[in-house]
């Protein structure tokens, strides 16, 4: 046959929109039309941690600003905090973290966003550490960094986690920095994840530079420095997105500890920083 059918995606009915091969065609190959990859601000809710011995998420209905006590979604245990999270187009993923007195997990919870369920997946992180940070490509989560305190062991190294099989690879990308960071902050474009800020320890190094990572190529590189007072670092910030620009935000400088309200903001398009304002407030470790 010569005939193209055309499906609404809206409606899911089929037409003959009447612009038909030249010639009749068996096997022929289709090509998907728009974008299939779901853009980074296609979402309906936003999900973050309630307090410390709370188990559960708090929900933020990004169509009225309302916020709610996700019912059935639930934390990996009352009482792990500052872990790390990423997602996927369906899933969304949180590792790593401790309780106090200092017990760490290395299990990782799987969220389901439609039916808003967890559970947990039988792959682990394959170390100890809080305060790693996570960016999400279309295929792979990426953790960066972060510390085991029993020792002061900070991380520099990269851990891969595969959406399609829920497996960790602490092996597949490189170092982001020649010793370690914690506590920076990771945000990411359809192409790209970013880590700003952090910190080292002992002794004490504050990070104001970004390094962007290459979701093609799984390589690191130099982007642009936080704006930073007396070109200090920042470490426990936190980071948003758009497809055109990353806001980093918050945080604290150290020493001594100062905490800011400043928002940085980053183009995606250049790779320079400016001003994004400030918050209302100062506020860290969110």
């Amino acid at each position: 046959y010569s005939q193209i059918s055309r499906l609404d995606f809206s409606n899911d009915t089929v037409s003959q929109p009447g612009n038909d091969l030249s010639v009749n065609r068996s096997t022929v190959a289709t090509v998907q039309g728009g974008q299939s990859y779901r853009a980074l601000t296609a979402k309906t809710y936003g999900y973050n941690n309630s307090s410390t011995s709370e188990s559960r998420y708090n929900r933020v209905d990004f169509a009225t600003d309302g916020v709610s006590l996700s019912s059935s979604m639930r934390k990996i245990g009352a009482g792990y905090g500052r872990a790390t999270a990423f997602t996927d187009l369906n899933y969304g993923y949180s590792t790593s973290g401790f309780s106090n007195p200092p017990t760490y997990t290395d299990q990782t919870n799987k969220y389901d966003l439609s039916s808003e369920t967890s559970f947990l997946i039988g792959s682990t992180f394959p170390y100890d550490a809080i305060d790693a940070r996570s960016v999400n490509g279309k295929y792979y989560g990426y953790i960066s960094g972060g510390v085991y305190l029993a020792t002061y062991a900070y991380y520099s190294h990269t851990t891969r986690f595969e959406f399609s099989t829920t497996t960790y690879d602490a092996t597949a990308v490189g170092k982001i920095s020649p010793t370690g960071k914690s506590a920076h902050i990771g945000i990411q474009s359809p192409s790209h994840g970013y880590f700003g800020g952090g910190y080292d320890y002992p002794p004490m190094v504050n990070y104001s530079n970004v390094d962007k990572l290459d979701f093609t190529t799984e390589s690191y590189s130099a982007s642009a420095n936080l704006i930073t007072p007396n070109s200090q670092g920042i470490a426990h910030g936190k980071g948003f997105q758009n497809p055109l620009y990353g806001y980093l935000g918050g945080g604290y400088t150290n020493p001594p500890q100062i905490h800011r309200c400043q928002i940085h903001r980053l183009d995606f398009s250049n790779d320079t920083m400016s001003s994004g304002g400030d918050l209302t407030s100062t506020f860290s470790r969110s």
